[in-house]
């Protein structure tokens, strides 16, 4: 392995990956499929104003610089009805998130945004002993996630980038949320947690994301690449974390949102680490899409939502794929980005090599080239911008970040997973799997 590498904007660009920092997303200039995107992930309605006014007409507000969305409550209503205890989570969020503004590390805003936002949504979604038959098999096949963090990306450590995309970081972010990988050989249960649903009968949906199918599709590593791990290789290899034992923190598929956090004064370092990360999450869905006979909105590889934290503020950003007719040197279309100047290396000295492990070595397995129709190349190139921005100091903010969460899972698991669930049929059809 070569010397250890640091992401840098002006690395990305040289390898087709590109991300707008200083200008928000420009919804009228924008493709179709990306305006709905976008207004699937910030659609409000139902809560915070139009909630408020509808259902819960009693809750009044007021300016306070101390407190600008101070709730005031009738003793006739009391505390207890829903808007009420919204605002007090959110109330929670705030207080907790104005301690750590301009004193605490990367680490102590990882911890208050998974324990306060990404984990109450995974454990709402968790099968429960209390929910009904309905919703417990509901939540098992259809709504489950995993969300896991700070783990190194290892199929990227020695494929799945073509030759040309030279000196990138392995992605490591510090949280992705993706599908689950079920293990079906070692098991006739669907869930660790629950005893109550087997495997025979289960939907198709359900049955194209098993470990016995994508580890068939793996093909040793000339087929579908589904997983950021390298798991696969690891079971046929006898690795001590093969196919017979079941890891959650290993079995995941196609991270749908990528989550990356860093001090107030390391802006460009997080919005570089993101856009490194989304751009390999889009390539497992360009892998996906290899045998699709249908197109999402126009393109076969769907776009995927990014969140960073820069201390207290949050952005929510899309990712996407495109292909241009160029070399990997030549500047992007308007469509793509504009260049920025170039960001010196010592802004990023503070940070050790073990954050950036060693630098892939390039396989020539899996490309992420395509071929137009006549004939010539065309070079992938990723695209991150953002669409929403807030602060965890601001209640409004958090509880539409909280909305924003709900809409990109409900996305991811009734129109990507589905889709996804296609494209490995294509798969299974081509390898006769």
């Amino acid at each position: 392995m070569g010397r250890s590498q640091k992401v840098t904007r002006d690395r990305l660009n040289q390898n087709g990956i590109w991300f707008e920092s200083d200008v928000r997303f420009d919804y009228e200039q924008s493709p179709p499929y990306l305006q709905n995107f976008r207004d699937i992930i910030l659609d409000f309605y139902g809560v915070i104003e139009v909630r408020i006014n509808k259902h819960d007409k009693c809750v009044e507000y007021r300016s306070d610089p101390r407190d600008p969305f101070k709730p005031h409550y009738p003793t006739e209503r009391g505390n207890d009805s829903l808007v009420s205890q919204t605002i007090k989570r959110a109330q929670n969020i705030q207080w907790k998130a104005t301690d750590l503004d301009h004193r605490s590390d990367e680490k102590e805003w990882d911890d208050l945004f998974y324990s306060y936002m990404l984990k109450p949504l995974g454990d709402y979604w968790q099968p429960q002993a209390t929910d009904t038959r309905f919703i417990e098999r509901q939540k098992a096949l259809y709504e489950r996630f995993e969300c896991h963090g700070d783990k190194l990306w290892t199929l990227f450590k020695t494929n799945f980038r073509a030759d040309e995309r030279l000196e990138l970081t392995v992605p490591k972010p510090d949280r992705m949320l993706s599908f689950p990988i079920y293990n079906t050989k070692n098991a006739n249960r669907l869930s660790r947690d629950e005893d109550h649903w087997r495997w025979k009968g289960t939907p198709v949906v359900t049955e194209n994301f098993s470990l016995e199918v994508l580890e068939q599709l793996w093909n040793n590593g000339k087929g579908l690449c589904s997983s950021p791990f390298d798991i696969y290789s690891k079971a046929k290899a006898g690795n001590h974390r093969s196919k017979d034992t079941y890891r959650p923190k290993d079995h995941q598929c196609f991270p749908w949102l990528v989550v990356e956090h860093k001090k107030a004064t390391n802006a460009e370092f997080c919005y570089c680490q993101a856009a490194n990360a989304s751009s390999a999450a889009l390539m497992l869905l360009e892998s996906a899409a290899q045998y699709a006979e249908t197109r999402y909105d126009g393109l076969l590889v769907p776009p995927i939502p990014v969140i960073t934290t820069v201390g207290k503020r949050v952005r929510v950003w899309i990712a996407w794929h495109s292909f241009i007719d160029s070399g990997p040197d030549d500047e992007p279309d308007d469509a793509s980005a504009s260049a920025s100047d170039e960001k010196s290396d010592s802004e990023y000295d503070q940070y050790t090599d073990s954050e950036y492990e060693a630098d892939y070595q390039p396989d020539d397995d899996i490309s992420s080239e395509g071929n137009d129709d006549d004939g010539g190349n065309r070079q992938s190139n990723y695209m991150m911008e953002y669409i929403w921005e807030g602060e965890l100091t601001n209640i409004v903010d958090i509880i539409e970040l909280e909305a924003i969460l709900g809409n990109i899972h409900t996305w991811a698991m009734r129109d990507l997973k589905p889709l996804l669930s296609s494209y490995i049929g294509n798969w299974r059809s081509q390898l006769g799997v």
